[in-house]
């Protein structure tokens, strides 16, 4: 796109904002100049070169620049995104006053933004109430590993909350070369497409699973492997997969009927690093995500993560184990020995 348009300050800001990502900072800040001499006065670009000024070390000189943004900027969202990497900065500079006053300015701004507002902000909650309630022992260890006997691999399961620790332990165990680790991905999501589409009942998977026959459990099982499969190369199938997704957590009860021969790490952290690490993210809002942009909202979703968690360990079929992030970091290698 550059050579195409050398003087569209878009392009170049790509290249900039590609090779931040890839850590080549001088070369990022290389690119930046040119962003900066054919849009000088546009925030998106200001911000990007702070974050550059951050990787080395310059911490006055981003904290001046993202401030002058945050006096200057009109634009919500803009605004809501130095104020997000200003709380970082105060944050590094233990102005922790400051820093919680901009993380809670840069929710705000975001969550009164109308498609935010658009977002289902108890659909989270809901979906947890009716699992919670829905998810008795009978069905909860409704098939035997010996009942299904489909010759399908046992599957891991790397669950737990939003920073909670699951992407340090998901590298971690891709170390070992008889494991394939997969990052975020739908294929529970897609199991429960097929579990709606089999039985004709959407929306209450507790349901969905009674009316379900042995033979199309075996079916979403293949499926569930299957698509594995395609996604994270075959190898999934001869080596042991470890499926990370942090908020299949939600879906414990789903796991434990389907495939009672899974093991489930349950990764755990303080609640507190917990909840300041999710509202300095930047995610992409969706019903599963659109309550970190307020404080209560984050407890409040933790808090109703845990109690589905701690109402259903005991019961479930799989084995499990918690894994603390505060163990792993102390311990290392004797918290990854019992894994």
């Amino acid at each position: 796109a550059v050579k195409r348009m050398p003087n569209n300050p878009s392009a170049h800001y790509g290249v900039a904002s590609c090779l931040h990502r890839l850590n080549h900072t001088d070369q990022a800040l290389a690119a930046m100049g040119k962003v900066l001499q054919l849009a000088p006065n546009d925030s998106g670009c200001q911000i990007l070169m702070a974050l550059l000024e951050l990787d080395k070390k310059q911490v006055s000189q981003a904290r001046q620049r993202l401030e002058r943004i945050v006096e200057t900027e009109v634009n919500p969202i803009q605004l809501a995104r130095a104020c997000l990497e200003l709380s970082k900065v105060y944050d590094k500079q233990r102005h922790y006053d400051d820093a919680f006053e901009m993380l809670s300015r840069s929710g705000e701004l975001l969550r009164r933004q109308p498609e935010n507002q658009r977002v289902n902000a108890d659909y989270i909650f809901d979906k947890i109430a009716l699992f919670k309630q829905g998810f008795d022992d009978s069905l909860l260890k409704r098939w035997r590993v010996d009942e299904l006997a489909d010759s399908q691999p046992s599957p891991v399961f790397l669950i737990g909350f939003l920073r909670s620790g699951t992407t340090l332990t998901e590298q971690v165990l891709a170390a070992h070369p008889q494991v394939v680790t997969s990052d975020e991905n739908q294929l529970l999501d897609e199991v429960v497409d097929e579990l709606e589409q089999l039985t004709g009942i959407r929306g209450n998977t507790p349901e969905a699973l009674r009316k379900l026959s042995l033979d199309h459990a075996r079916e979403l099982r293949k499926l569930y492997w299957l698509r594995a499969s395609e996604e994270f190369t075959p190898a999934v199938l001869k080596k042991r997969f470890v499926n990370k997704v942090a908020l299949n957590s939600i879906e414990t009860g789903l796991i434990s009927c389907l495939f009672p021969d899974a093991k489930i790490i349950f990764a755990l952290r303080d609640p507190r690093d917990i909840c300041l690490s999710c509202a300095m993210q930047s995610f992409t809002n969706s019903p599963a995500t659109i309550n970190m942009l307020s404080w209560q909202g984050i407890a409040r979703q933790y808090a109703a993560v845990m109690d589905l968690w701690l109402s259903l360990r005991e019961r479930i079929a799989p084995d499990y184990l918690e894994l603390r992030y505060e163990d792993t970091v102390n311990d290392f290698e004797n918290s990854f020995r019992k894994v």
